[in-house]
Parts: structure tokens; sequence; C-alpha cells
């Protein structure tokens, strides 16, 4: 069952600390495009963690979140749903592959408001990109001109090739059609080689 937020129930919703009717809109439209589900817990085990506010499980298309998940939360756990690839644990794929772009697209284009994209910003300026930088654990605020390095803009053709953006960089709103060149691509990347059946 997919959770419905109602803007006048925000309160008693799993969401219910994210206060901005934008976020609630963008996490609506995002848990209905990709038929996510959304459940409140309080158990520590599903949040991935004991100083986490939100998790997921990816078998059950589930982000899970206490009282206290904030939106950039919220929002990326969905995003790791949406891009976990098929046959591979999503936890072994890089976030630079193509996660953090396609959280950039969905915010300039579903219109998340300059507060809450900063947030999502502030968020991902604390990943570590192994892609993007030469340097082991650099996090993303730490690479200066990133948006113009090949590893990111490739995030973005991946993204286009697997049909969750379009030409425009637009999100589509539209599940995941892994190719094979990306899935090896992907593989290259995580220093797995596919195994031949």
């Amino acid at each position: 069952m997919i959770a419905s937020i109602e803007k006048d129930h925000v309160r008693n919703t799993p969401i219910g600390s994210i206060r901005d009717p934008r976020g609630v809109r963008v996490i609506q439209k995002l848990l209905d495009a990709y038929a996510i589900n959304i459940e409140h817990t309080s158990e520590r085990r599903l949040l991935n963690g004991p100083d986490r506010t939100a998790g997921l499980e990816i078998s059950t298309r589930t982000v899970y979140c206490c009282y206290g998940a904030t939106f950039e939360r919220v929002f990326h756990e969905i995003a790791h749903i949406v891009t976990a690839p098929p046959d591979l644990d999503y936890e072994t794929v890089p976030e630079d592959f193509l996660l953090l772009q396609l959280e950039r697209c969905w915010c300039r284009h579903l219109k998340v408001g300059d507060k809450l994209f900063r947030a999502v910003l502030k968020w991902q300026g604390g990943t570590t990109v192994p892609l993007i930088s030469e340097e082991e654990n650099a996090m993303l605020e730490e690479v200066a001109d990133y948006e113009r390095s090949y590893a990111w803009r490739q995030g973005f053709r991946r993204l286009r090739a697997i049909g969750l953006i379009d030409d425009s960089n637009r999100p589509t709103l539209r599940p995941a059609a892994w190719t094979d060149d990306v899935i090896k691509d992907l593989r290259m990347k995580i220093g797995e080689k596919r195994t031949e059946e």
C-alpha cells in the first residue's frame, strides 16, 4: 500500500516532521510516480543505524522514517530505491554513479524551492564521491568544479540511458529500464566481474 500524504494531515504522516508544503508535495509525487511505500517506525534496525532518521528496504520498495526525518533524508532514500540496479547490492553502488545527479534533476524540475534545494546540496556535500575524485574518501564538498568533471556528467548520461531523465535532464518519473551497457559500466566501476552464463 502506497502512503498518501494529505496536505491537511501532515502531522499524522510518516514524514510529519517535514513542514514545508513543497517538500510534502514533492515527496508524495515521487512516492506515487515510483510506487514506493513509506512507513513510520521507531525500530532502529530499519533505519540502518542508531543515529539515522530514515532507512529503506529495496525488496519491498519501502522508505522507513522516524519522527525527525528531514526532507533531504527521505528524498535521498527514495533516490536509492529508484536507482537501485537489478541483481546488485545498492550499497556497493557509488552515489556519484547516478544517484546524486538524479537528486539534482528532481530538485530543479520538481520545484522544491531554494530552502529545500540548499538542504539537499548540504546533504550531498557530505557524500563520498569515488568516481568524481581521485582522493580516497573525498566528499563532494571538497571537490572543486565537480559539476564540470567527466564523471559527474557521465551520471546524467547514465540517467538518460536508463530512462530516468530526458534529453533536457527533466525527470521522466518512470521506473529505470536498466540497459546492459549501464550495468556493465557499473560492474566495472565497482570492480565486479560479470559472470557469463
